[in-house]
């Protein structure tokens, strides 16, 4: 992984909400952690774990504030799920980032 989408993943779980983030970079971290499957035309189901959620591919290049709080609140609750076995990808295991 990047470092860039490492520093991404730790300030969505940890620190201030990220100023931009696009919708590709998004993607790419949800696709490390977990599974991003299309729904619909412009509508993706992002699952990390025994978590998932619908996101809507935005208008513009980058994720809305809201939409940056829910992908922070999803990924939180897909890090303290007591289903989650073992991530996607073991180098982004976010089990491992402490709270």
């Amino acid at each position: 992984m990047s470092k860039h989408l490492e520093s991404v993943y730790h300030n969505l779980l940890n620190g201030k909400l990220p100023r931009s983030l696009s919708w590709s970079e998004a993607v790419e971290l949800v696709e490390l952690l977990g599974e991003v499957q299309p729904h619909g035309d412009d509508e993706f189901v992002f699952r990390v774990g025994g978590q998932r959620v619908f996101f809507k591919r935005p208008h513009t290049h980058d994720l809305g504030l809201e939409e940056v709080s829910r992908l922070r609140k999803f990924l939180k609750e897909a890090r303290s799920s007591s289903q989650v076995e073992e991530p996607a990808h073991p180098e982004m295991d976010f089990r491992a980032v402490a709270p």
